[in-house]
């Protein structure tokens, strides 16, 4: 799932604000700082930074400098901190928890051996595959809202996503989902997960939380939110 859909679909802000990709490091560290001189006086305000980069999360870390109301993280490690704040609570859905083993998890190396040894019909390579599984059939807001947890076929092979958000042409959007399904039994054969998984179940939880924990509700969500855009997909 793309980090701006993660946080759209549960509302962990008052504020999403996305860093453009041609943002340099200064201006993102500019945009921080600014808000915290403007704001930093208010009860409520927090401040949370993300990015894929654990370099640039230290760049910025240290260009602002540390603060008790701001938060540095990367992808991984947000999803830790949620995983553990909602792990102290004892935040289940509907008393069922889900266990994410690291040794569980497909990366991108492991999806690209399953490509290459399940799938015979191949018309596209497997990082477009990974790419619109991870922002699209399983990683859109669509997607979560959906019972299912995933784009319907129907949904995907039409043009409901609009032409500027998905570049995937059409015609091989079919393909890319019986991939997606095949991918999907193989996961629940081999009791495996990917991130998008993770995520869902965090999500999940949060909101449950909502509804019973107003203390995990203070620990999960920030006023202002910072997104790298260019390590949203």
């Amino acid at each position: 799932m793309n980090l701006a859909a993660m946080f759209n679909t549960n509302h962990l802000y008052s504020r999403l604000i996305l860093l453009p990709i041609h943002y340099t490091k200064k201006c993102i560290c500019n945009r921080i700082e600014y808000d915290r001189q403007r704001l930093g006086d208010k009860p409520k305000f927090s401040q949370l930074f993300v990015s894929r980069s654990s370099r640039l999360c230290r760049y910025v870390e240290k260009a602002v400098g540390s603060s008790p109301q701001s938060n540095f993280y990367t992808f991984d490690n947000l999803l830790h901190h949620l995983d553990v704040s909602l792990s102290e609570e004892e935040v289940e859905t509907n008393g069922n928890k889900r266990q994410f083993h690291p040794r569980q998890r497909v990366s991108f190396a492991q999806f690209k051996q399953f490509y290459k040894e399940h799938c015979t019909k191949k018309k596209t390579v497997a990082l477009i595959v990974w790419k619109s599984i991870r922002t699209f059939i399983k990683g859109s807001i669509e997607a979560y809202q959906s019972s299912s947890g995933a784009l319907s076929r129907e949904y995907f092979v039409s043009d409901k996503l609009g032409k500027n958000r998905c570049k995937i042409p059409l015609d091989l959007r079919d393909s890319i989902y019986d991939i997606f399904v095949q991918y999907q039994a193989w996961l629940h054969e081999q009791r495996l997960w990917d991130d998008c998984d993770r995520i869902h179940s965090l999500l999940r939880q949060i909101d449950e939380a909502k509804k019973t924990n107003s203390v995990v509700c203070e620990k999960v969500k920030w006023s202002k939110v910072y997104v790298d855009v260019s390590s949203t997909s």
